[in-house]
């Protein structure tokens, strides 16, 4: 078992230039490659790679409870329910992440059905393929989905952001992967973020099923970045921040030692005046939102020994138009997860939301949910 859930977020503190220019030739030669440097950077930002070793291949993703009408039409795939990405023929797959309540996505929707209508007759038919999965839909969001959208392309639930979480950071959605089929593995070659007319995603297919371009050397969105917004909070703070918070539930609480499990936040534990602890706990979470338009959110968590959520405090919640939930709000929340065990903890979108906050709302239950793989860490050995 993992020793952080798949999505730990780490703080990322801006990093400053340390170096001072150095003069004369040494100067010169560090510019230089500077120079170089960001004319690769910029040349590599509009293009597909055009050069480097064979990257691991993607992830043999698990899909299951499929929308389409012609699953054997669309993806070459017999009706199942369940198979691998593996299973479908073809050249080239496109598979893009989306969610059916991000804006964006929903402006995607007609460019990506013009291009399966396109790859789904003619001389493309049977070399291309597209699947769209929907991270933090169900299968009802999806079938709302695509009866708004007037969609016809196959879909995919993720409710729990599993297929989400099998590719690391993924940029924001609407992001679509561009994969090969080499040696009978699906690999990627080139990504594009956020909305495309269809004409962009026949051409960037051409080009891939051309085979312009090598697998890519890094997974997509692996670079490091900052929460936007950013916690907004020191290490002290933080602490200070959990202590409150967990005193407030259980008056018996004096102090907090830090447990760090390693790569993330730590975990504060609680303890009485006599250094004993409670088996309380509390953490900080921040998760990077699935939507172009939404802002990261953070909020602390406290739960105990065995599992049970006790208590829920917003630090950044946002809703549409990125302004922050109200307090009602606020209780609302913590009134749908204060109790539950967090291994069983199950977003409903129809009782677990607010308002224009549904994305928000699905991150933070799941997050809950994935916290639980952090007590065989907590409890005593």
């Amino acid at each position: 078992m993992s020793s952080r859930p798949v999505f730990e977020g780490r703080l990322r503190r801006r990093r400053k230039a340390t170096e001072s220019a150095r003069p004369g030739a040494a100067g010169v030669c560090h510019a230089l490659c500077a120079c170089l440097l960001l004319a690769a950077f910029v040349g590599c930002a509009h293009a597909p790679p055009t050069a480097g070793s064979r990257s691991p291949p993607f992830p043999d993703l698990v899909i299951s409870d499929l929308l389409s009408t012609d699953p054997v039409g669309a993806l070459g795939v017999k009706p199942a329910e369940t198979f691998r990405l593996s299973e479908i023929p073809g050249e080239v797959l496109l598979v893009e992440f989306f969610s059916s309540r991000c804006p964006t996505c929903q402006r995607q929707a007609p460019q990506l059905e013009g291009l399966f209508r396109t790859v789904s007759s003619g001389a493309l038919a049977g070399r291309v393929h597209v699947i769209a999965i929907g991270a933090g839909d169900s299968r009802r969001d999806l079938e709302a989905f695509q009866r708004n959208q007037e969609v016809s392309y196959p879909l995919v639930p993720d409710l729990w952001y599993d297929l989400y979480g099998q590719l690391g950071s993924l940029p924001r959605s609407p992001v679509t992967l561009f994969l090969r089929k080499q040696e009978g593995e699906w690999v990627r070659v080139d990504t594009l973020r956020g909305r495309a007319e269809s004409s962009v995603l026949l051409e960037r297919t051409k080009q891939v099923l051309e085979r312009q371009g090598t697998p890519a050397a890094a997974a997509p969105g692996a670079q490091e970045k900052e929460y936007d917004p950013p916690l907004g909070l020191d290490e002290a703070q933080q602490r200070a921040k959990a202590l409150a918070f967990l005193s407030g539930i259980d008056p018996s609480v004096r102090d907090v030692r830090v447990v760090d499990l390693g790569g993330g936040r730590p975990v504060y534990g609680a303890l009485r005046a006599d250094g004993k602890p409670i088996g309380l706990y509390a953490r900080i979470s921040s998760r990077e939102p699935v939507c172009d338009v939404c802002h990261a959110v953070h909020f602390l968590l406290v739960f105990d020994a065995a599992g049970i959520v006790r208590g829920f405090a917003p630090i950044h919640v946002s809703k549409v138009g990125n302004h922050p939930i109200s307090r009602e709000e606020a209780a609302h929340l913590q009134s749908r997860l204060v109790g539950r065990s967090m291994a069983e903890v199950r977003f409903d979108s129809s009782l677990d939301s607010v308002t224009g906050a549904t994305l928000s709302a699905s991150v933070i239950f799941d997050e809950a949910r994935r916290s639980a793989e952090l007590l065989p860490q907590l409890r005593p050995r």
